[in-house]
This record gives C-alpha cells, structure tokens and sequence, in this order.
C-alpha cells in the first residue's frame, strides 16, 4: 500500500471516529438535560460508606470545578493534589469538559457495564489525568467512569432544575471489590459560591 494511501485511510477513520465521539457526546448531553442544564456550580449533601461499611458518612460540599472543593469558607482542593485530582472527576461527572475546547475526545471500544452495551469516549486535558467515560448505548446516560486505579458505575437517576445525574456511584477497585460507594441525598444548583 502507499504511503498516500495510508494516509488518505487514516484521515477517514479519524474523520469517522470524530463523528463517532461527537454523536455520544450529542446523546450523553442530551440525556442529562442539555447544555445549559450541566452543572457547573452546585451542592451536593452525600452520605458514603467505605468498602462494606454499613453506617456510612454524612458529607456536605460545593463544588466550582475543575478547581474548587468548597468545604465552609476554604477550597480543600487548594494546594491538595489529591482533592484537585477529585474535584477534576467530580466535573467530568458533569460532562462540561466533553465541551470544553481544552479537552481532547478520543473514541474507545464499547464495553458492557452491568449487562448492557456502553459507548466510551477517553478525555485527556494538559496536566490532567487520562479519564474514560461510557454511556449507555440506549440512553445515553453515563454509565462508569474510568479514573486512576477504579472504575465507577452510577444508578438511581433524578434530576433537579433540568439537571439529570446518577444519585449513587459505586467505585471499585481493578479487581472488582467496592473501595466506596455513595448516595447524593440533595443535589441543588447555585448561582454563586456562597458566602464569598
């Protein structure tokens, strides 16, 4: 084959894979209530049990991400590695980076998440983590999200102001077994950092 040849196949399949990650992009947008309906700065009351833990811990916090953990009047992700790393998939839990510019879309292969067919996107952004995210074929909600060493899997829709989420995220780690799991008791949108 010649190298022009190659080239031109190449350039199609990445044309057809762009149209690919774009059409779940539309879907995935869509299904959690549109554009303007993604949150971008919010509360969420929480209560996470750890493992097989069964009493579990209540937890309140705001989020502006990529960037701020609001806990009282402090961003706990300043200066913290870790919680910035958190607060970075707390926003692709939001899909407003699959909009961003700064972020790169790439096509994965489909997967099964609980027994039905997923669609995966890998989002990567300068200085960030790689992250995969799959979304139901049928609906085009998120399904699991690929980060780090764990795979998180979300269920219990709801949606709040136009603002479709999962209310529960189970995260395990590679070999199955549950790290954490959580339940979002209240979710509300904000339209300013509070008290500040």
């Amino acid at each position: 084959m010649s190298p022009l040849l190659t080239l031109a196949l190449v350039a199609f399949a990445s044309a057809q894979d762009a149209e690919k990650v774009k059409a779940i992009v539309d879907k995935a947008v869509t299904a959690h209530g549109g554009e303007k309906n993604l949150l971008r700065l919010f509360r969420w009351k929480e209560k996470y049990y750890l493992g097989e833990e069964k009493e579990g811990t209540l937890r309140k916090a705001e989020f502006q991400p990529p960037e701020v953990w609001w806990n009282g009047s402090k961003n706990i992700a300043a200066g913290n590695a870790d919680r910035t790393d958190k607060t970075y998939l707390v926003w692709v839990w939001t899909l407003v980076p699959l909009l961003d510019k700064d972020s790169k879309l790439a096509l994965l292969p489909d997967l099964e998440v609980d027994g039905k067919s997923a669609a995966g996107i890998k989002v990567t952004r300068e200085g960030r983590r790689e992250i995969s995210l799959y979304f139901d074929q049928e609906t085009g909600r998120l399904a699991r999200i690929d980060w780090r060493t764990f795979h998180v899997t979300f269920e219990n829709w709801k949606e709040v102001d136009g603002a479709r989420y999962p209310a529960k995220a189970v995260v395990r780690k590679k070999d199955g077994s549950i790290h954490l799991w959580t339940e979002f008791l209240e979710l509300e949108r904000l339209k300013e950092p509070p008290g500040r």
